[in-house]
């Protein structure tokens, strides 16, 4: 059984654990992506009606479960969405248990007919129930991207840097709510369909027409590219023409944009930036993001780099970062 680590107040003291399961999601970060608008997650209580639900909210804080698309039936012992041996071990148990309750059952004895063909019936619904579940939950796992992995991969991460040790099992659920479902679909159909935007731009597309969607010009993957994307070689092709376009891209940069960029006139092109007469301008609007250091003071490069590699601003940057991207392809 994983343990709930302790709790540490302002002044670096420890305090109590499982009677402080209020204050436990908010001590160690752990929020959902609900949160982030404003909205309260499973585990806050509601101020139109505080008393009601608290013995869900109680259970659940208590006993974080993790997301699945299929493990209804086991849904207690579900492992972490970035552990893949564990997923499939339980994702093959409930198919397994489907396939038992499935078969033919045998009467007991002095049973009545009815009675027994009752159960029977029961016994088949339920285990083609769980034997479908497993299915769609077998197709999760075949994606090569997953929303909730990403998710668990990076608490799992975050957890480690913080003095945690999350459950090899479990992964790091203690420490957050994963999103819903309704998010988890939305951001597997941008994939899928930005997946198949990319597959179907014409082969002949040159990149000087269309640069930004000339990934594929170079692969022969045929009308039926969005049926490829999970063949061998179709990612290798893609990888390679993005190196490809990239390195012309750099190459174009220094001969033209930064030809004459050199520190001898480093000052001289910081003040234009600064006046707004350069070609780069600095953008007004921009909001930076929320990343501190707390109060250490960093006088020296040294400094700099104990607290980067002590706080890691870019993990921070991804966790509080969302954004879709969609690719037009070109009509």
């Amino acid at each position: 059984m994983h343990r709930r680590p302790y709790l540490f107040d302002a002044d670096g003291q420890s305090k109590a654990g499982f009677g402080q399961h209020t204050s436990f999601a908010k001590a160690h970060g752990r929020h959902s992506s609900s949160e982030k608008d404003g909205s309260k997650g499973p585990g806050s209580s509601s101020t139109d009606s505080p008393s009601s639900f608290w013995l869900l909210d109680l259970f659940l804080d208590l006993f974080p479960r993790n997301p699945s698309v299929g493990l209804r039936f086991l849904t207690p012992i579900v492992p972490a969405a970035d552990n893949r041996p564990a997923l499939y071990m339980v994702t093959t148990a409930q198919l397994l248990l489907g396939l038992q309750w499935m078969t033919r059952r045998v009467p007991r004895i002095a049973e009545s007919r009815f009675r027994a063909r009752l159960a029977s019936a029961v016994r088949y619904l339920a285990g083609s129930s769980a034997v479908l579940l497993s299915g769609l939950e077998y197709s999760r796992l075949a994606l090569p991207y997953d929303p909730w992995a990403e998710e668990a991969r990076r608490w799992r991460k975050w957890a480690w840097k913080n003095g945690h040790k999350p459950s090899w099992w479990f992964g790091s659920i203690w420490f957050y709510t994963p999103m819903s479902m309704a998010e988890w679909k939305h951001k597997t159909s941008a994939w899928i369909a930005n997946t198949a935007n990319a597959l179907e731009i014409e082969e002949n597309t040159s990149l000087a027409a269309f640069k930004d969607t000339g990934l594929l010009t170079g692969i022969s993957i045929g009308p039926h590219a969005s049926l490829k994307a999970g063949e061998p070689h179709t990612y290798e092709d893609i990888y390679r023409n993005l190196r490809r376009i990239n390195r012309m891209r750099m190459q174009t940069a220094l001969k033209e944009e930064l030809s004459n960029v050199t520190e001898l006139n480093k000052a001289e092109r910081i003040d234009l930036i600064l006046e707004g007469k350069g070609p780069v301008h600095i953008c007004e609007k921009y909001t930076k993001p929320n990343i501190t250091f707390g109060n250490h003071k960093m006088e020296t490069d040294e400094d700099f780099e104990m607290m980067w590699e002590k706080f890691e601003p870019w993990d921070e940057l991804g966790q509080e970062t969302d954004f879709d991207v969609r690719l037009i392809p070109q009509s």
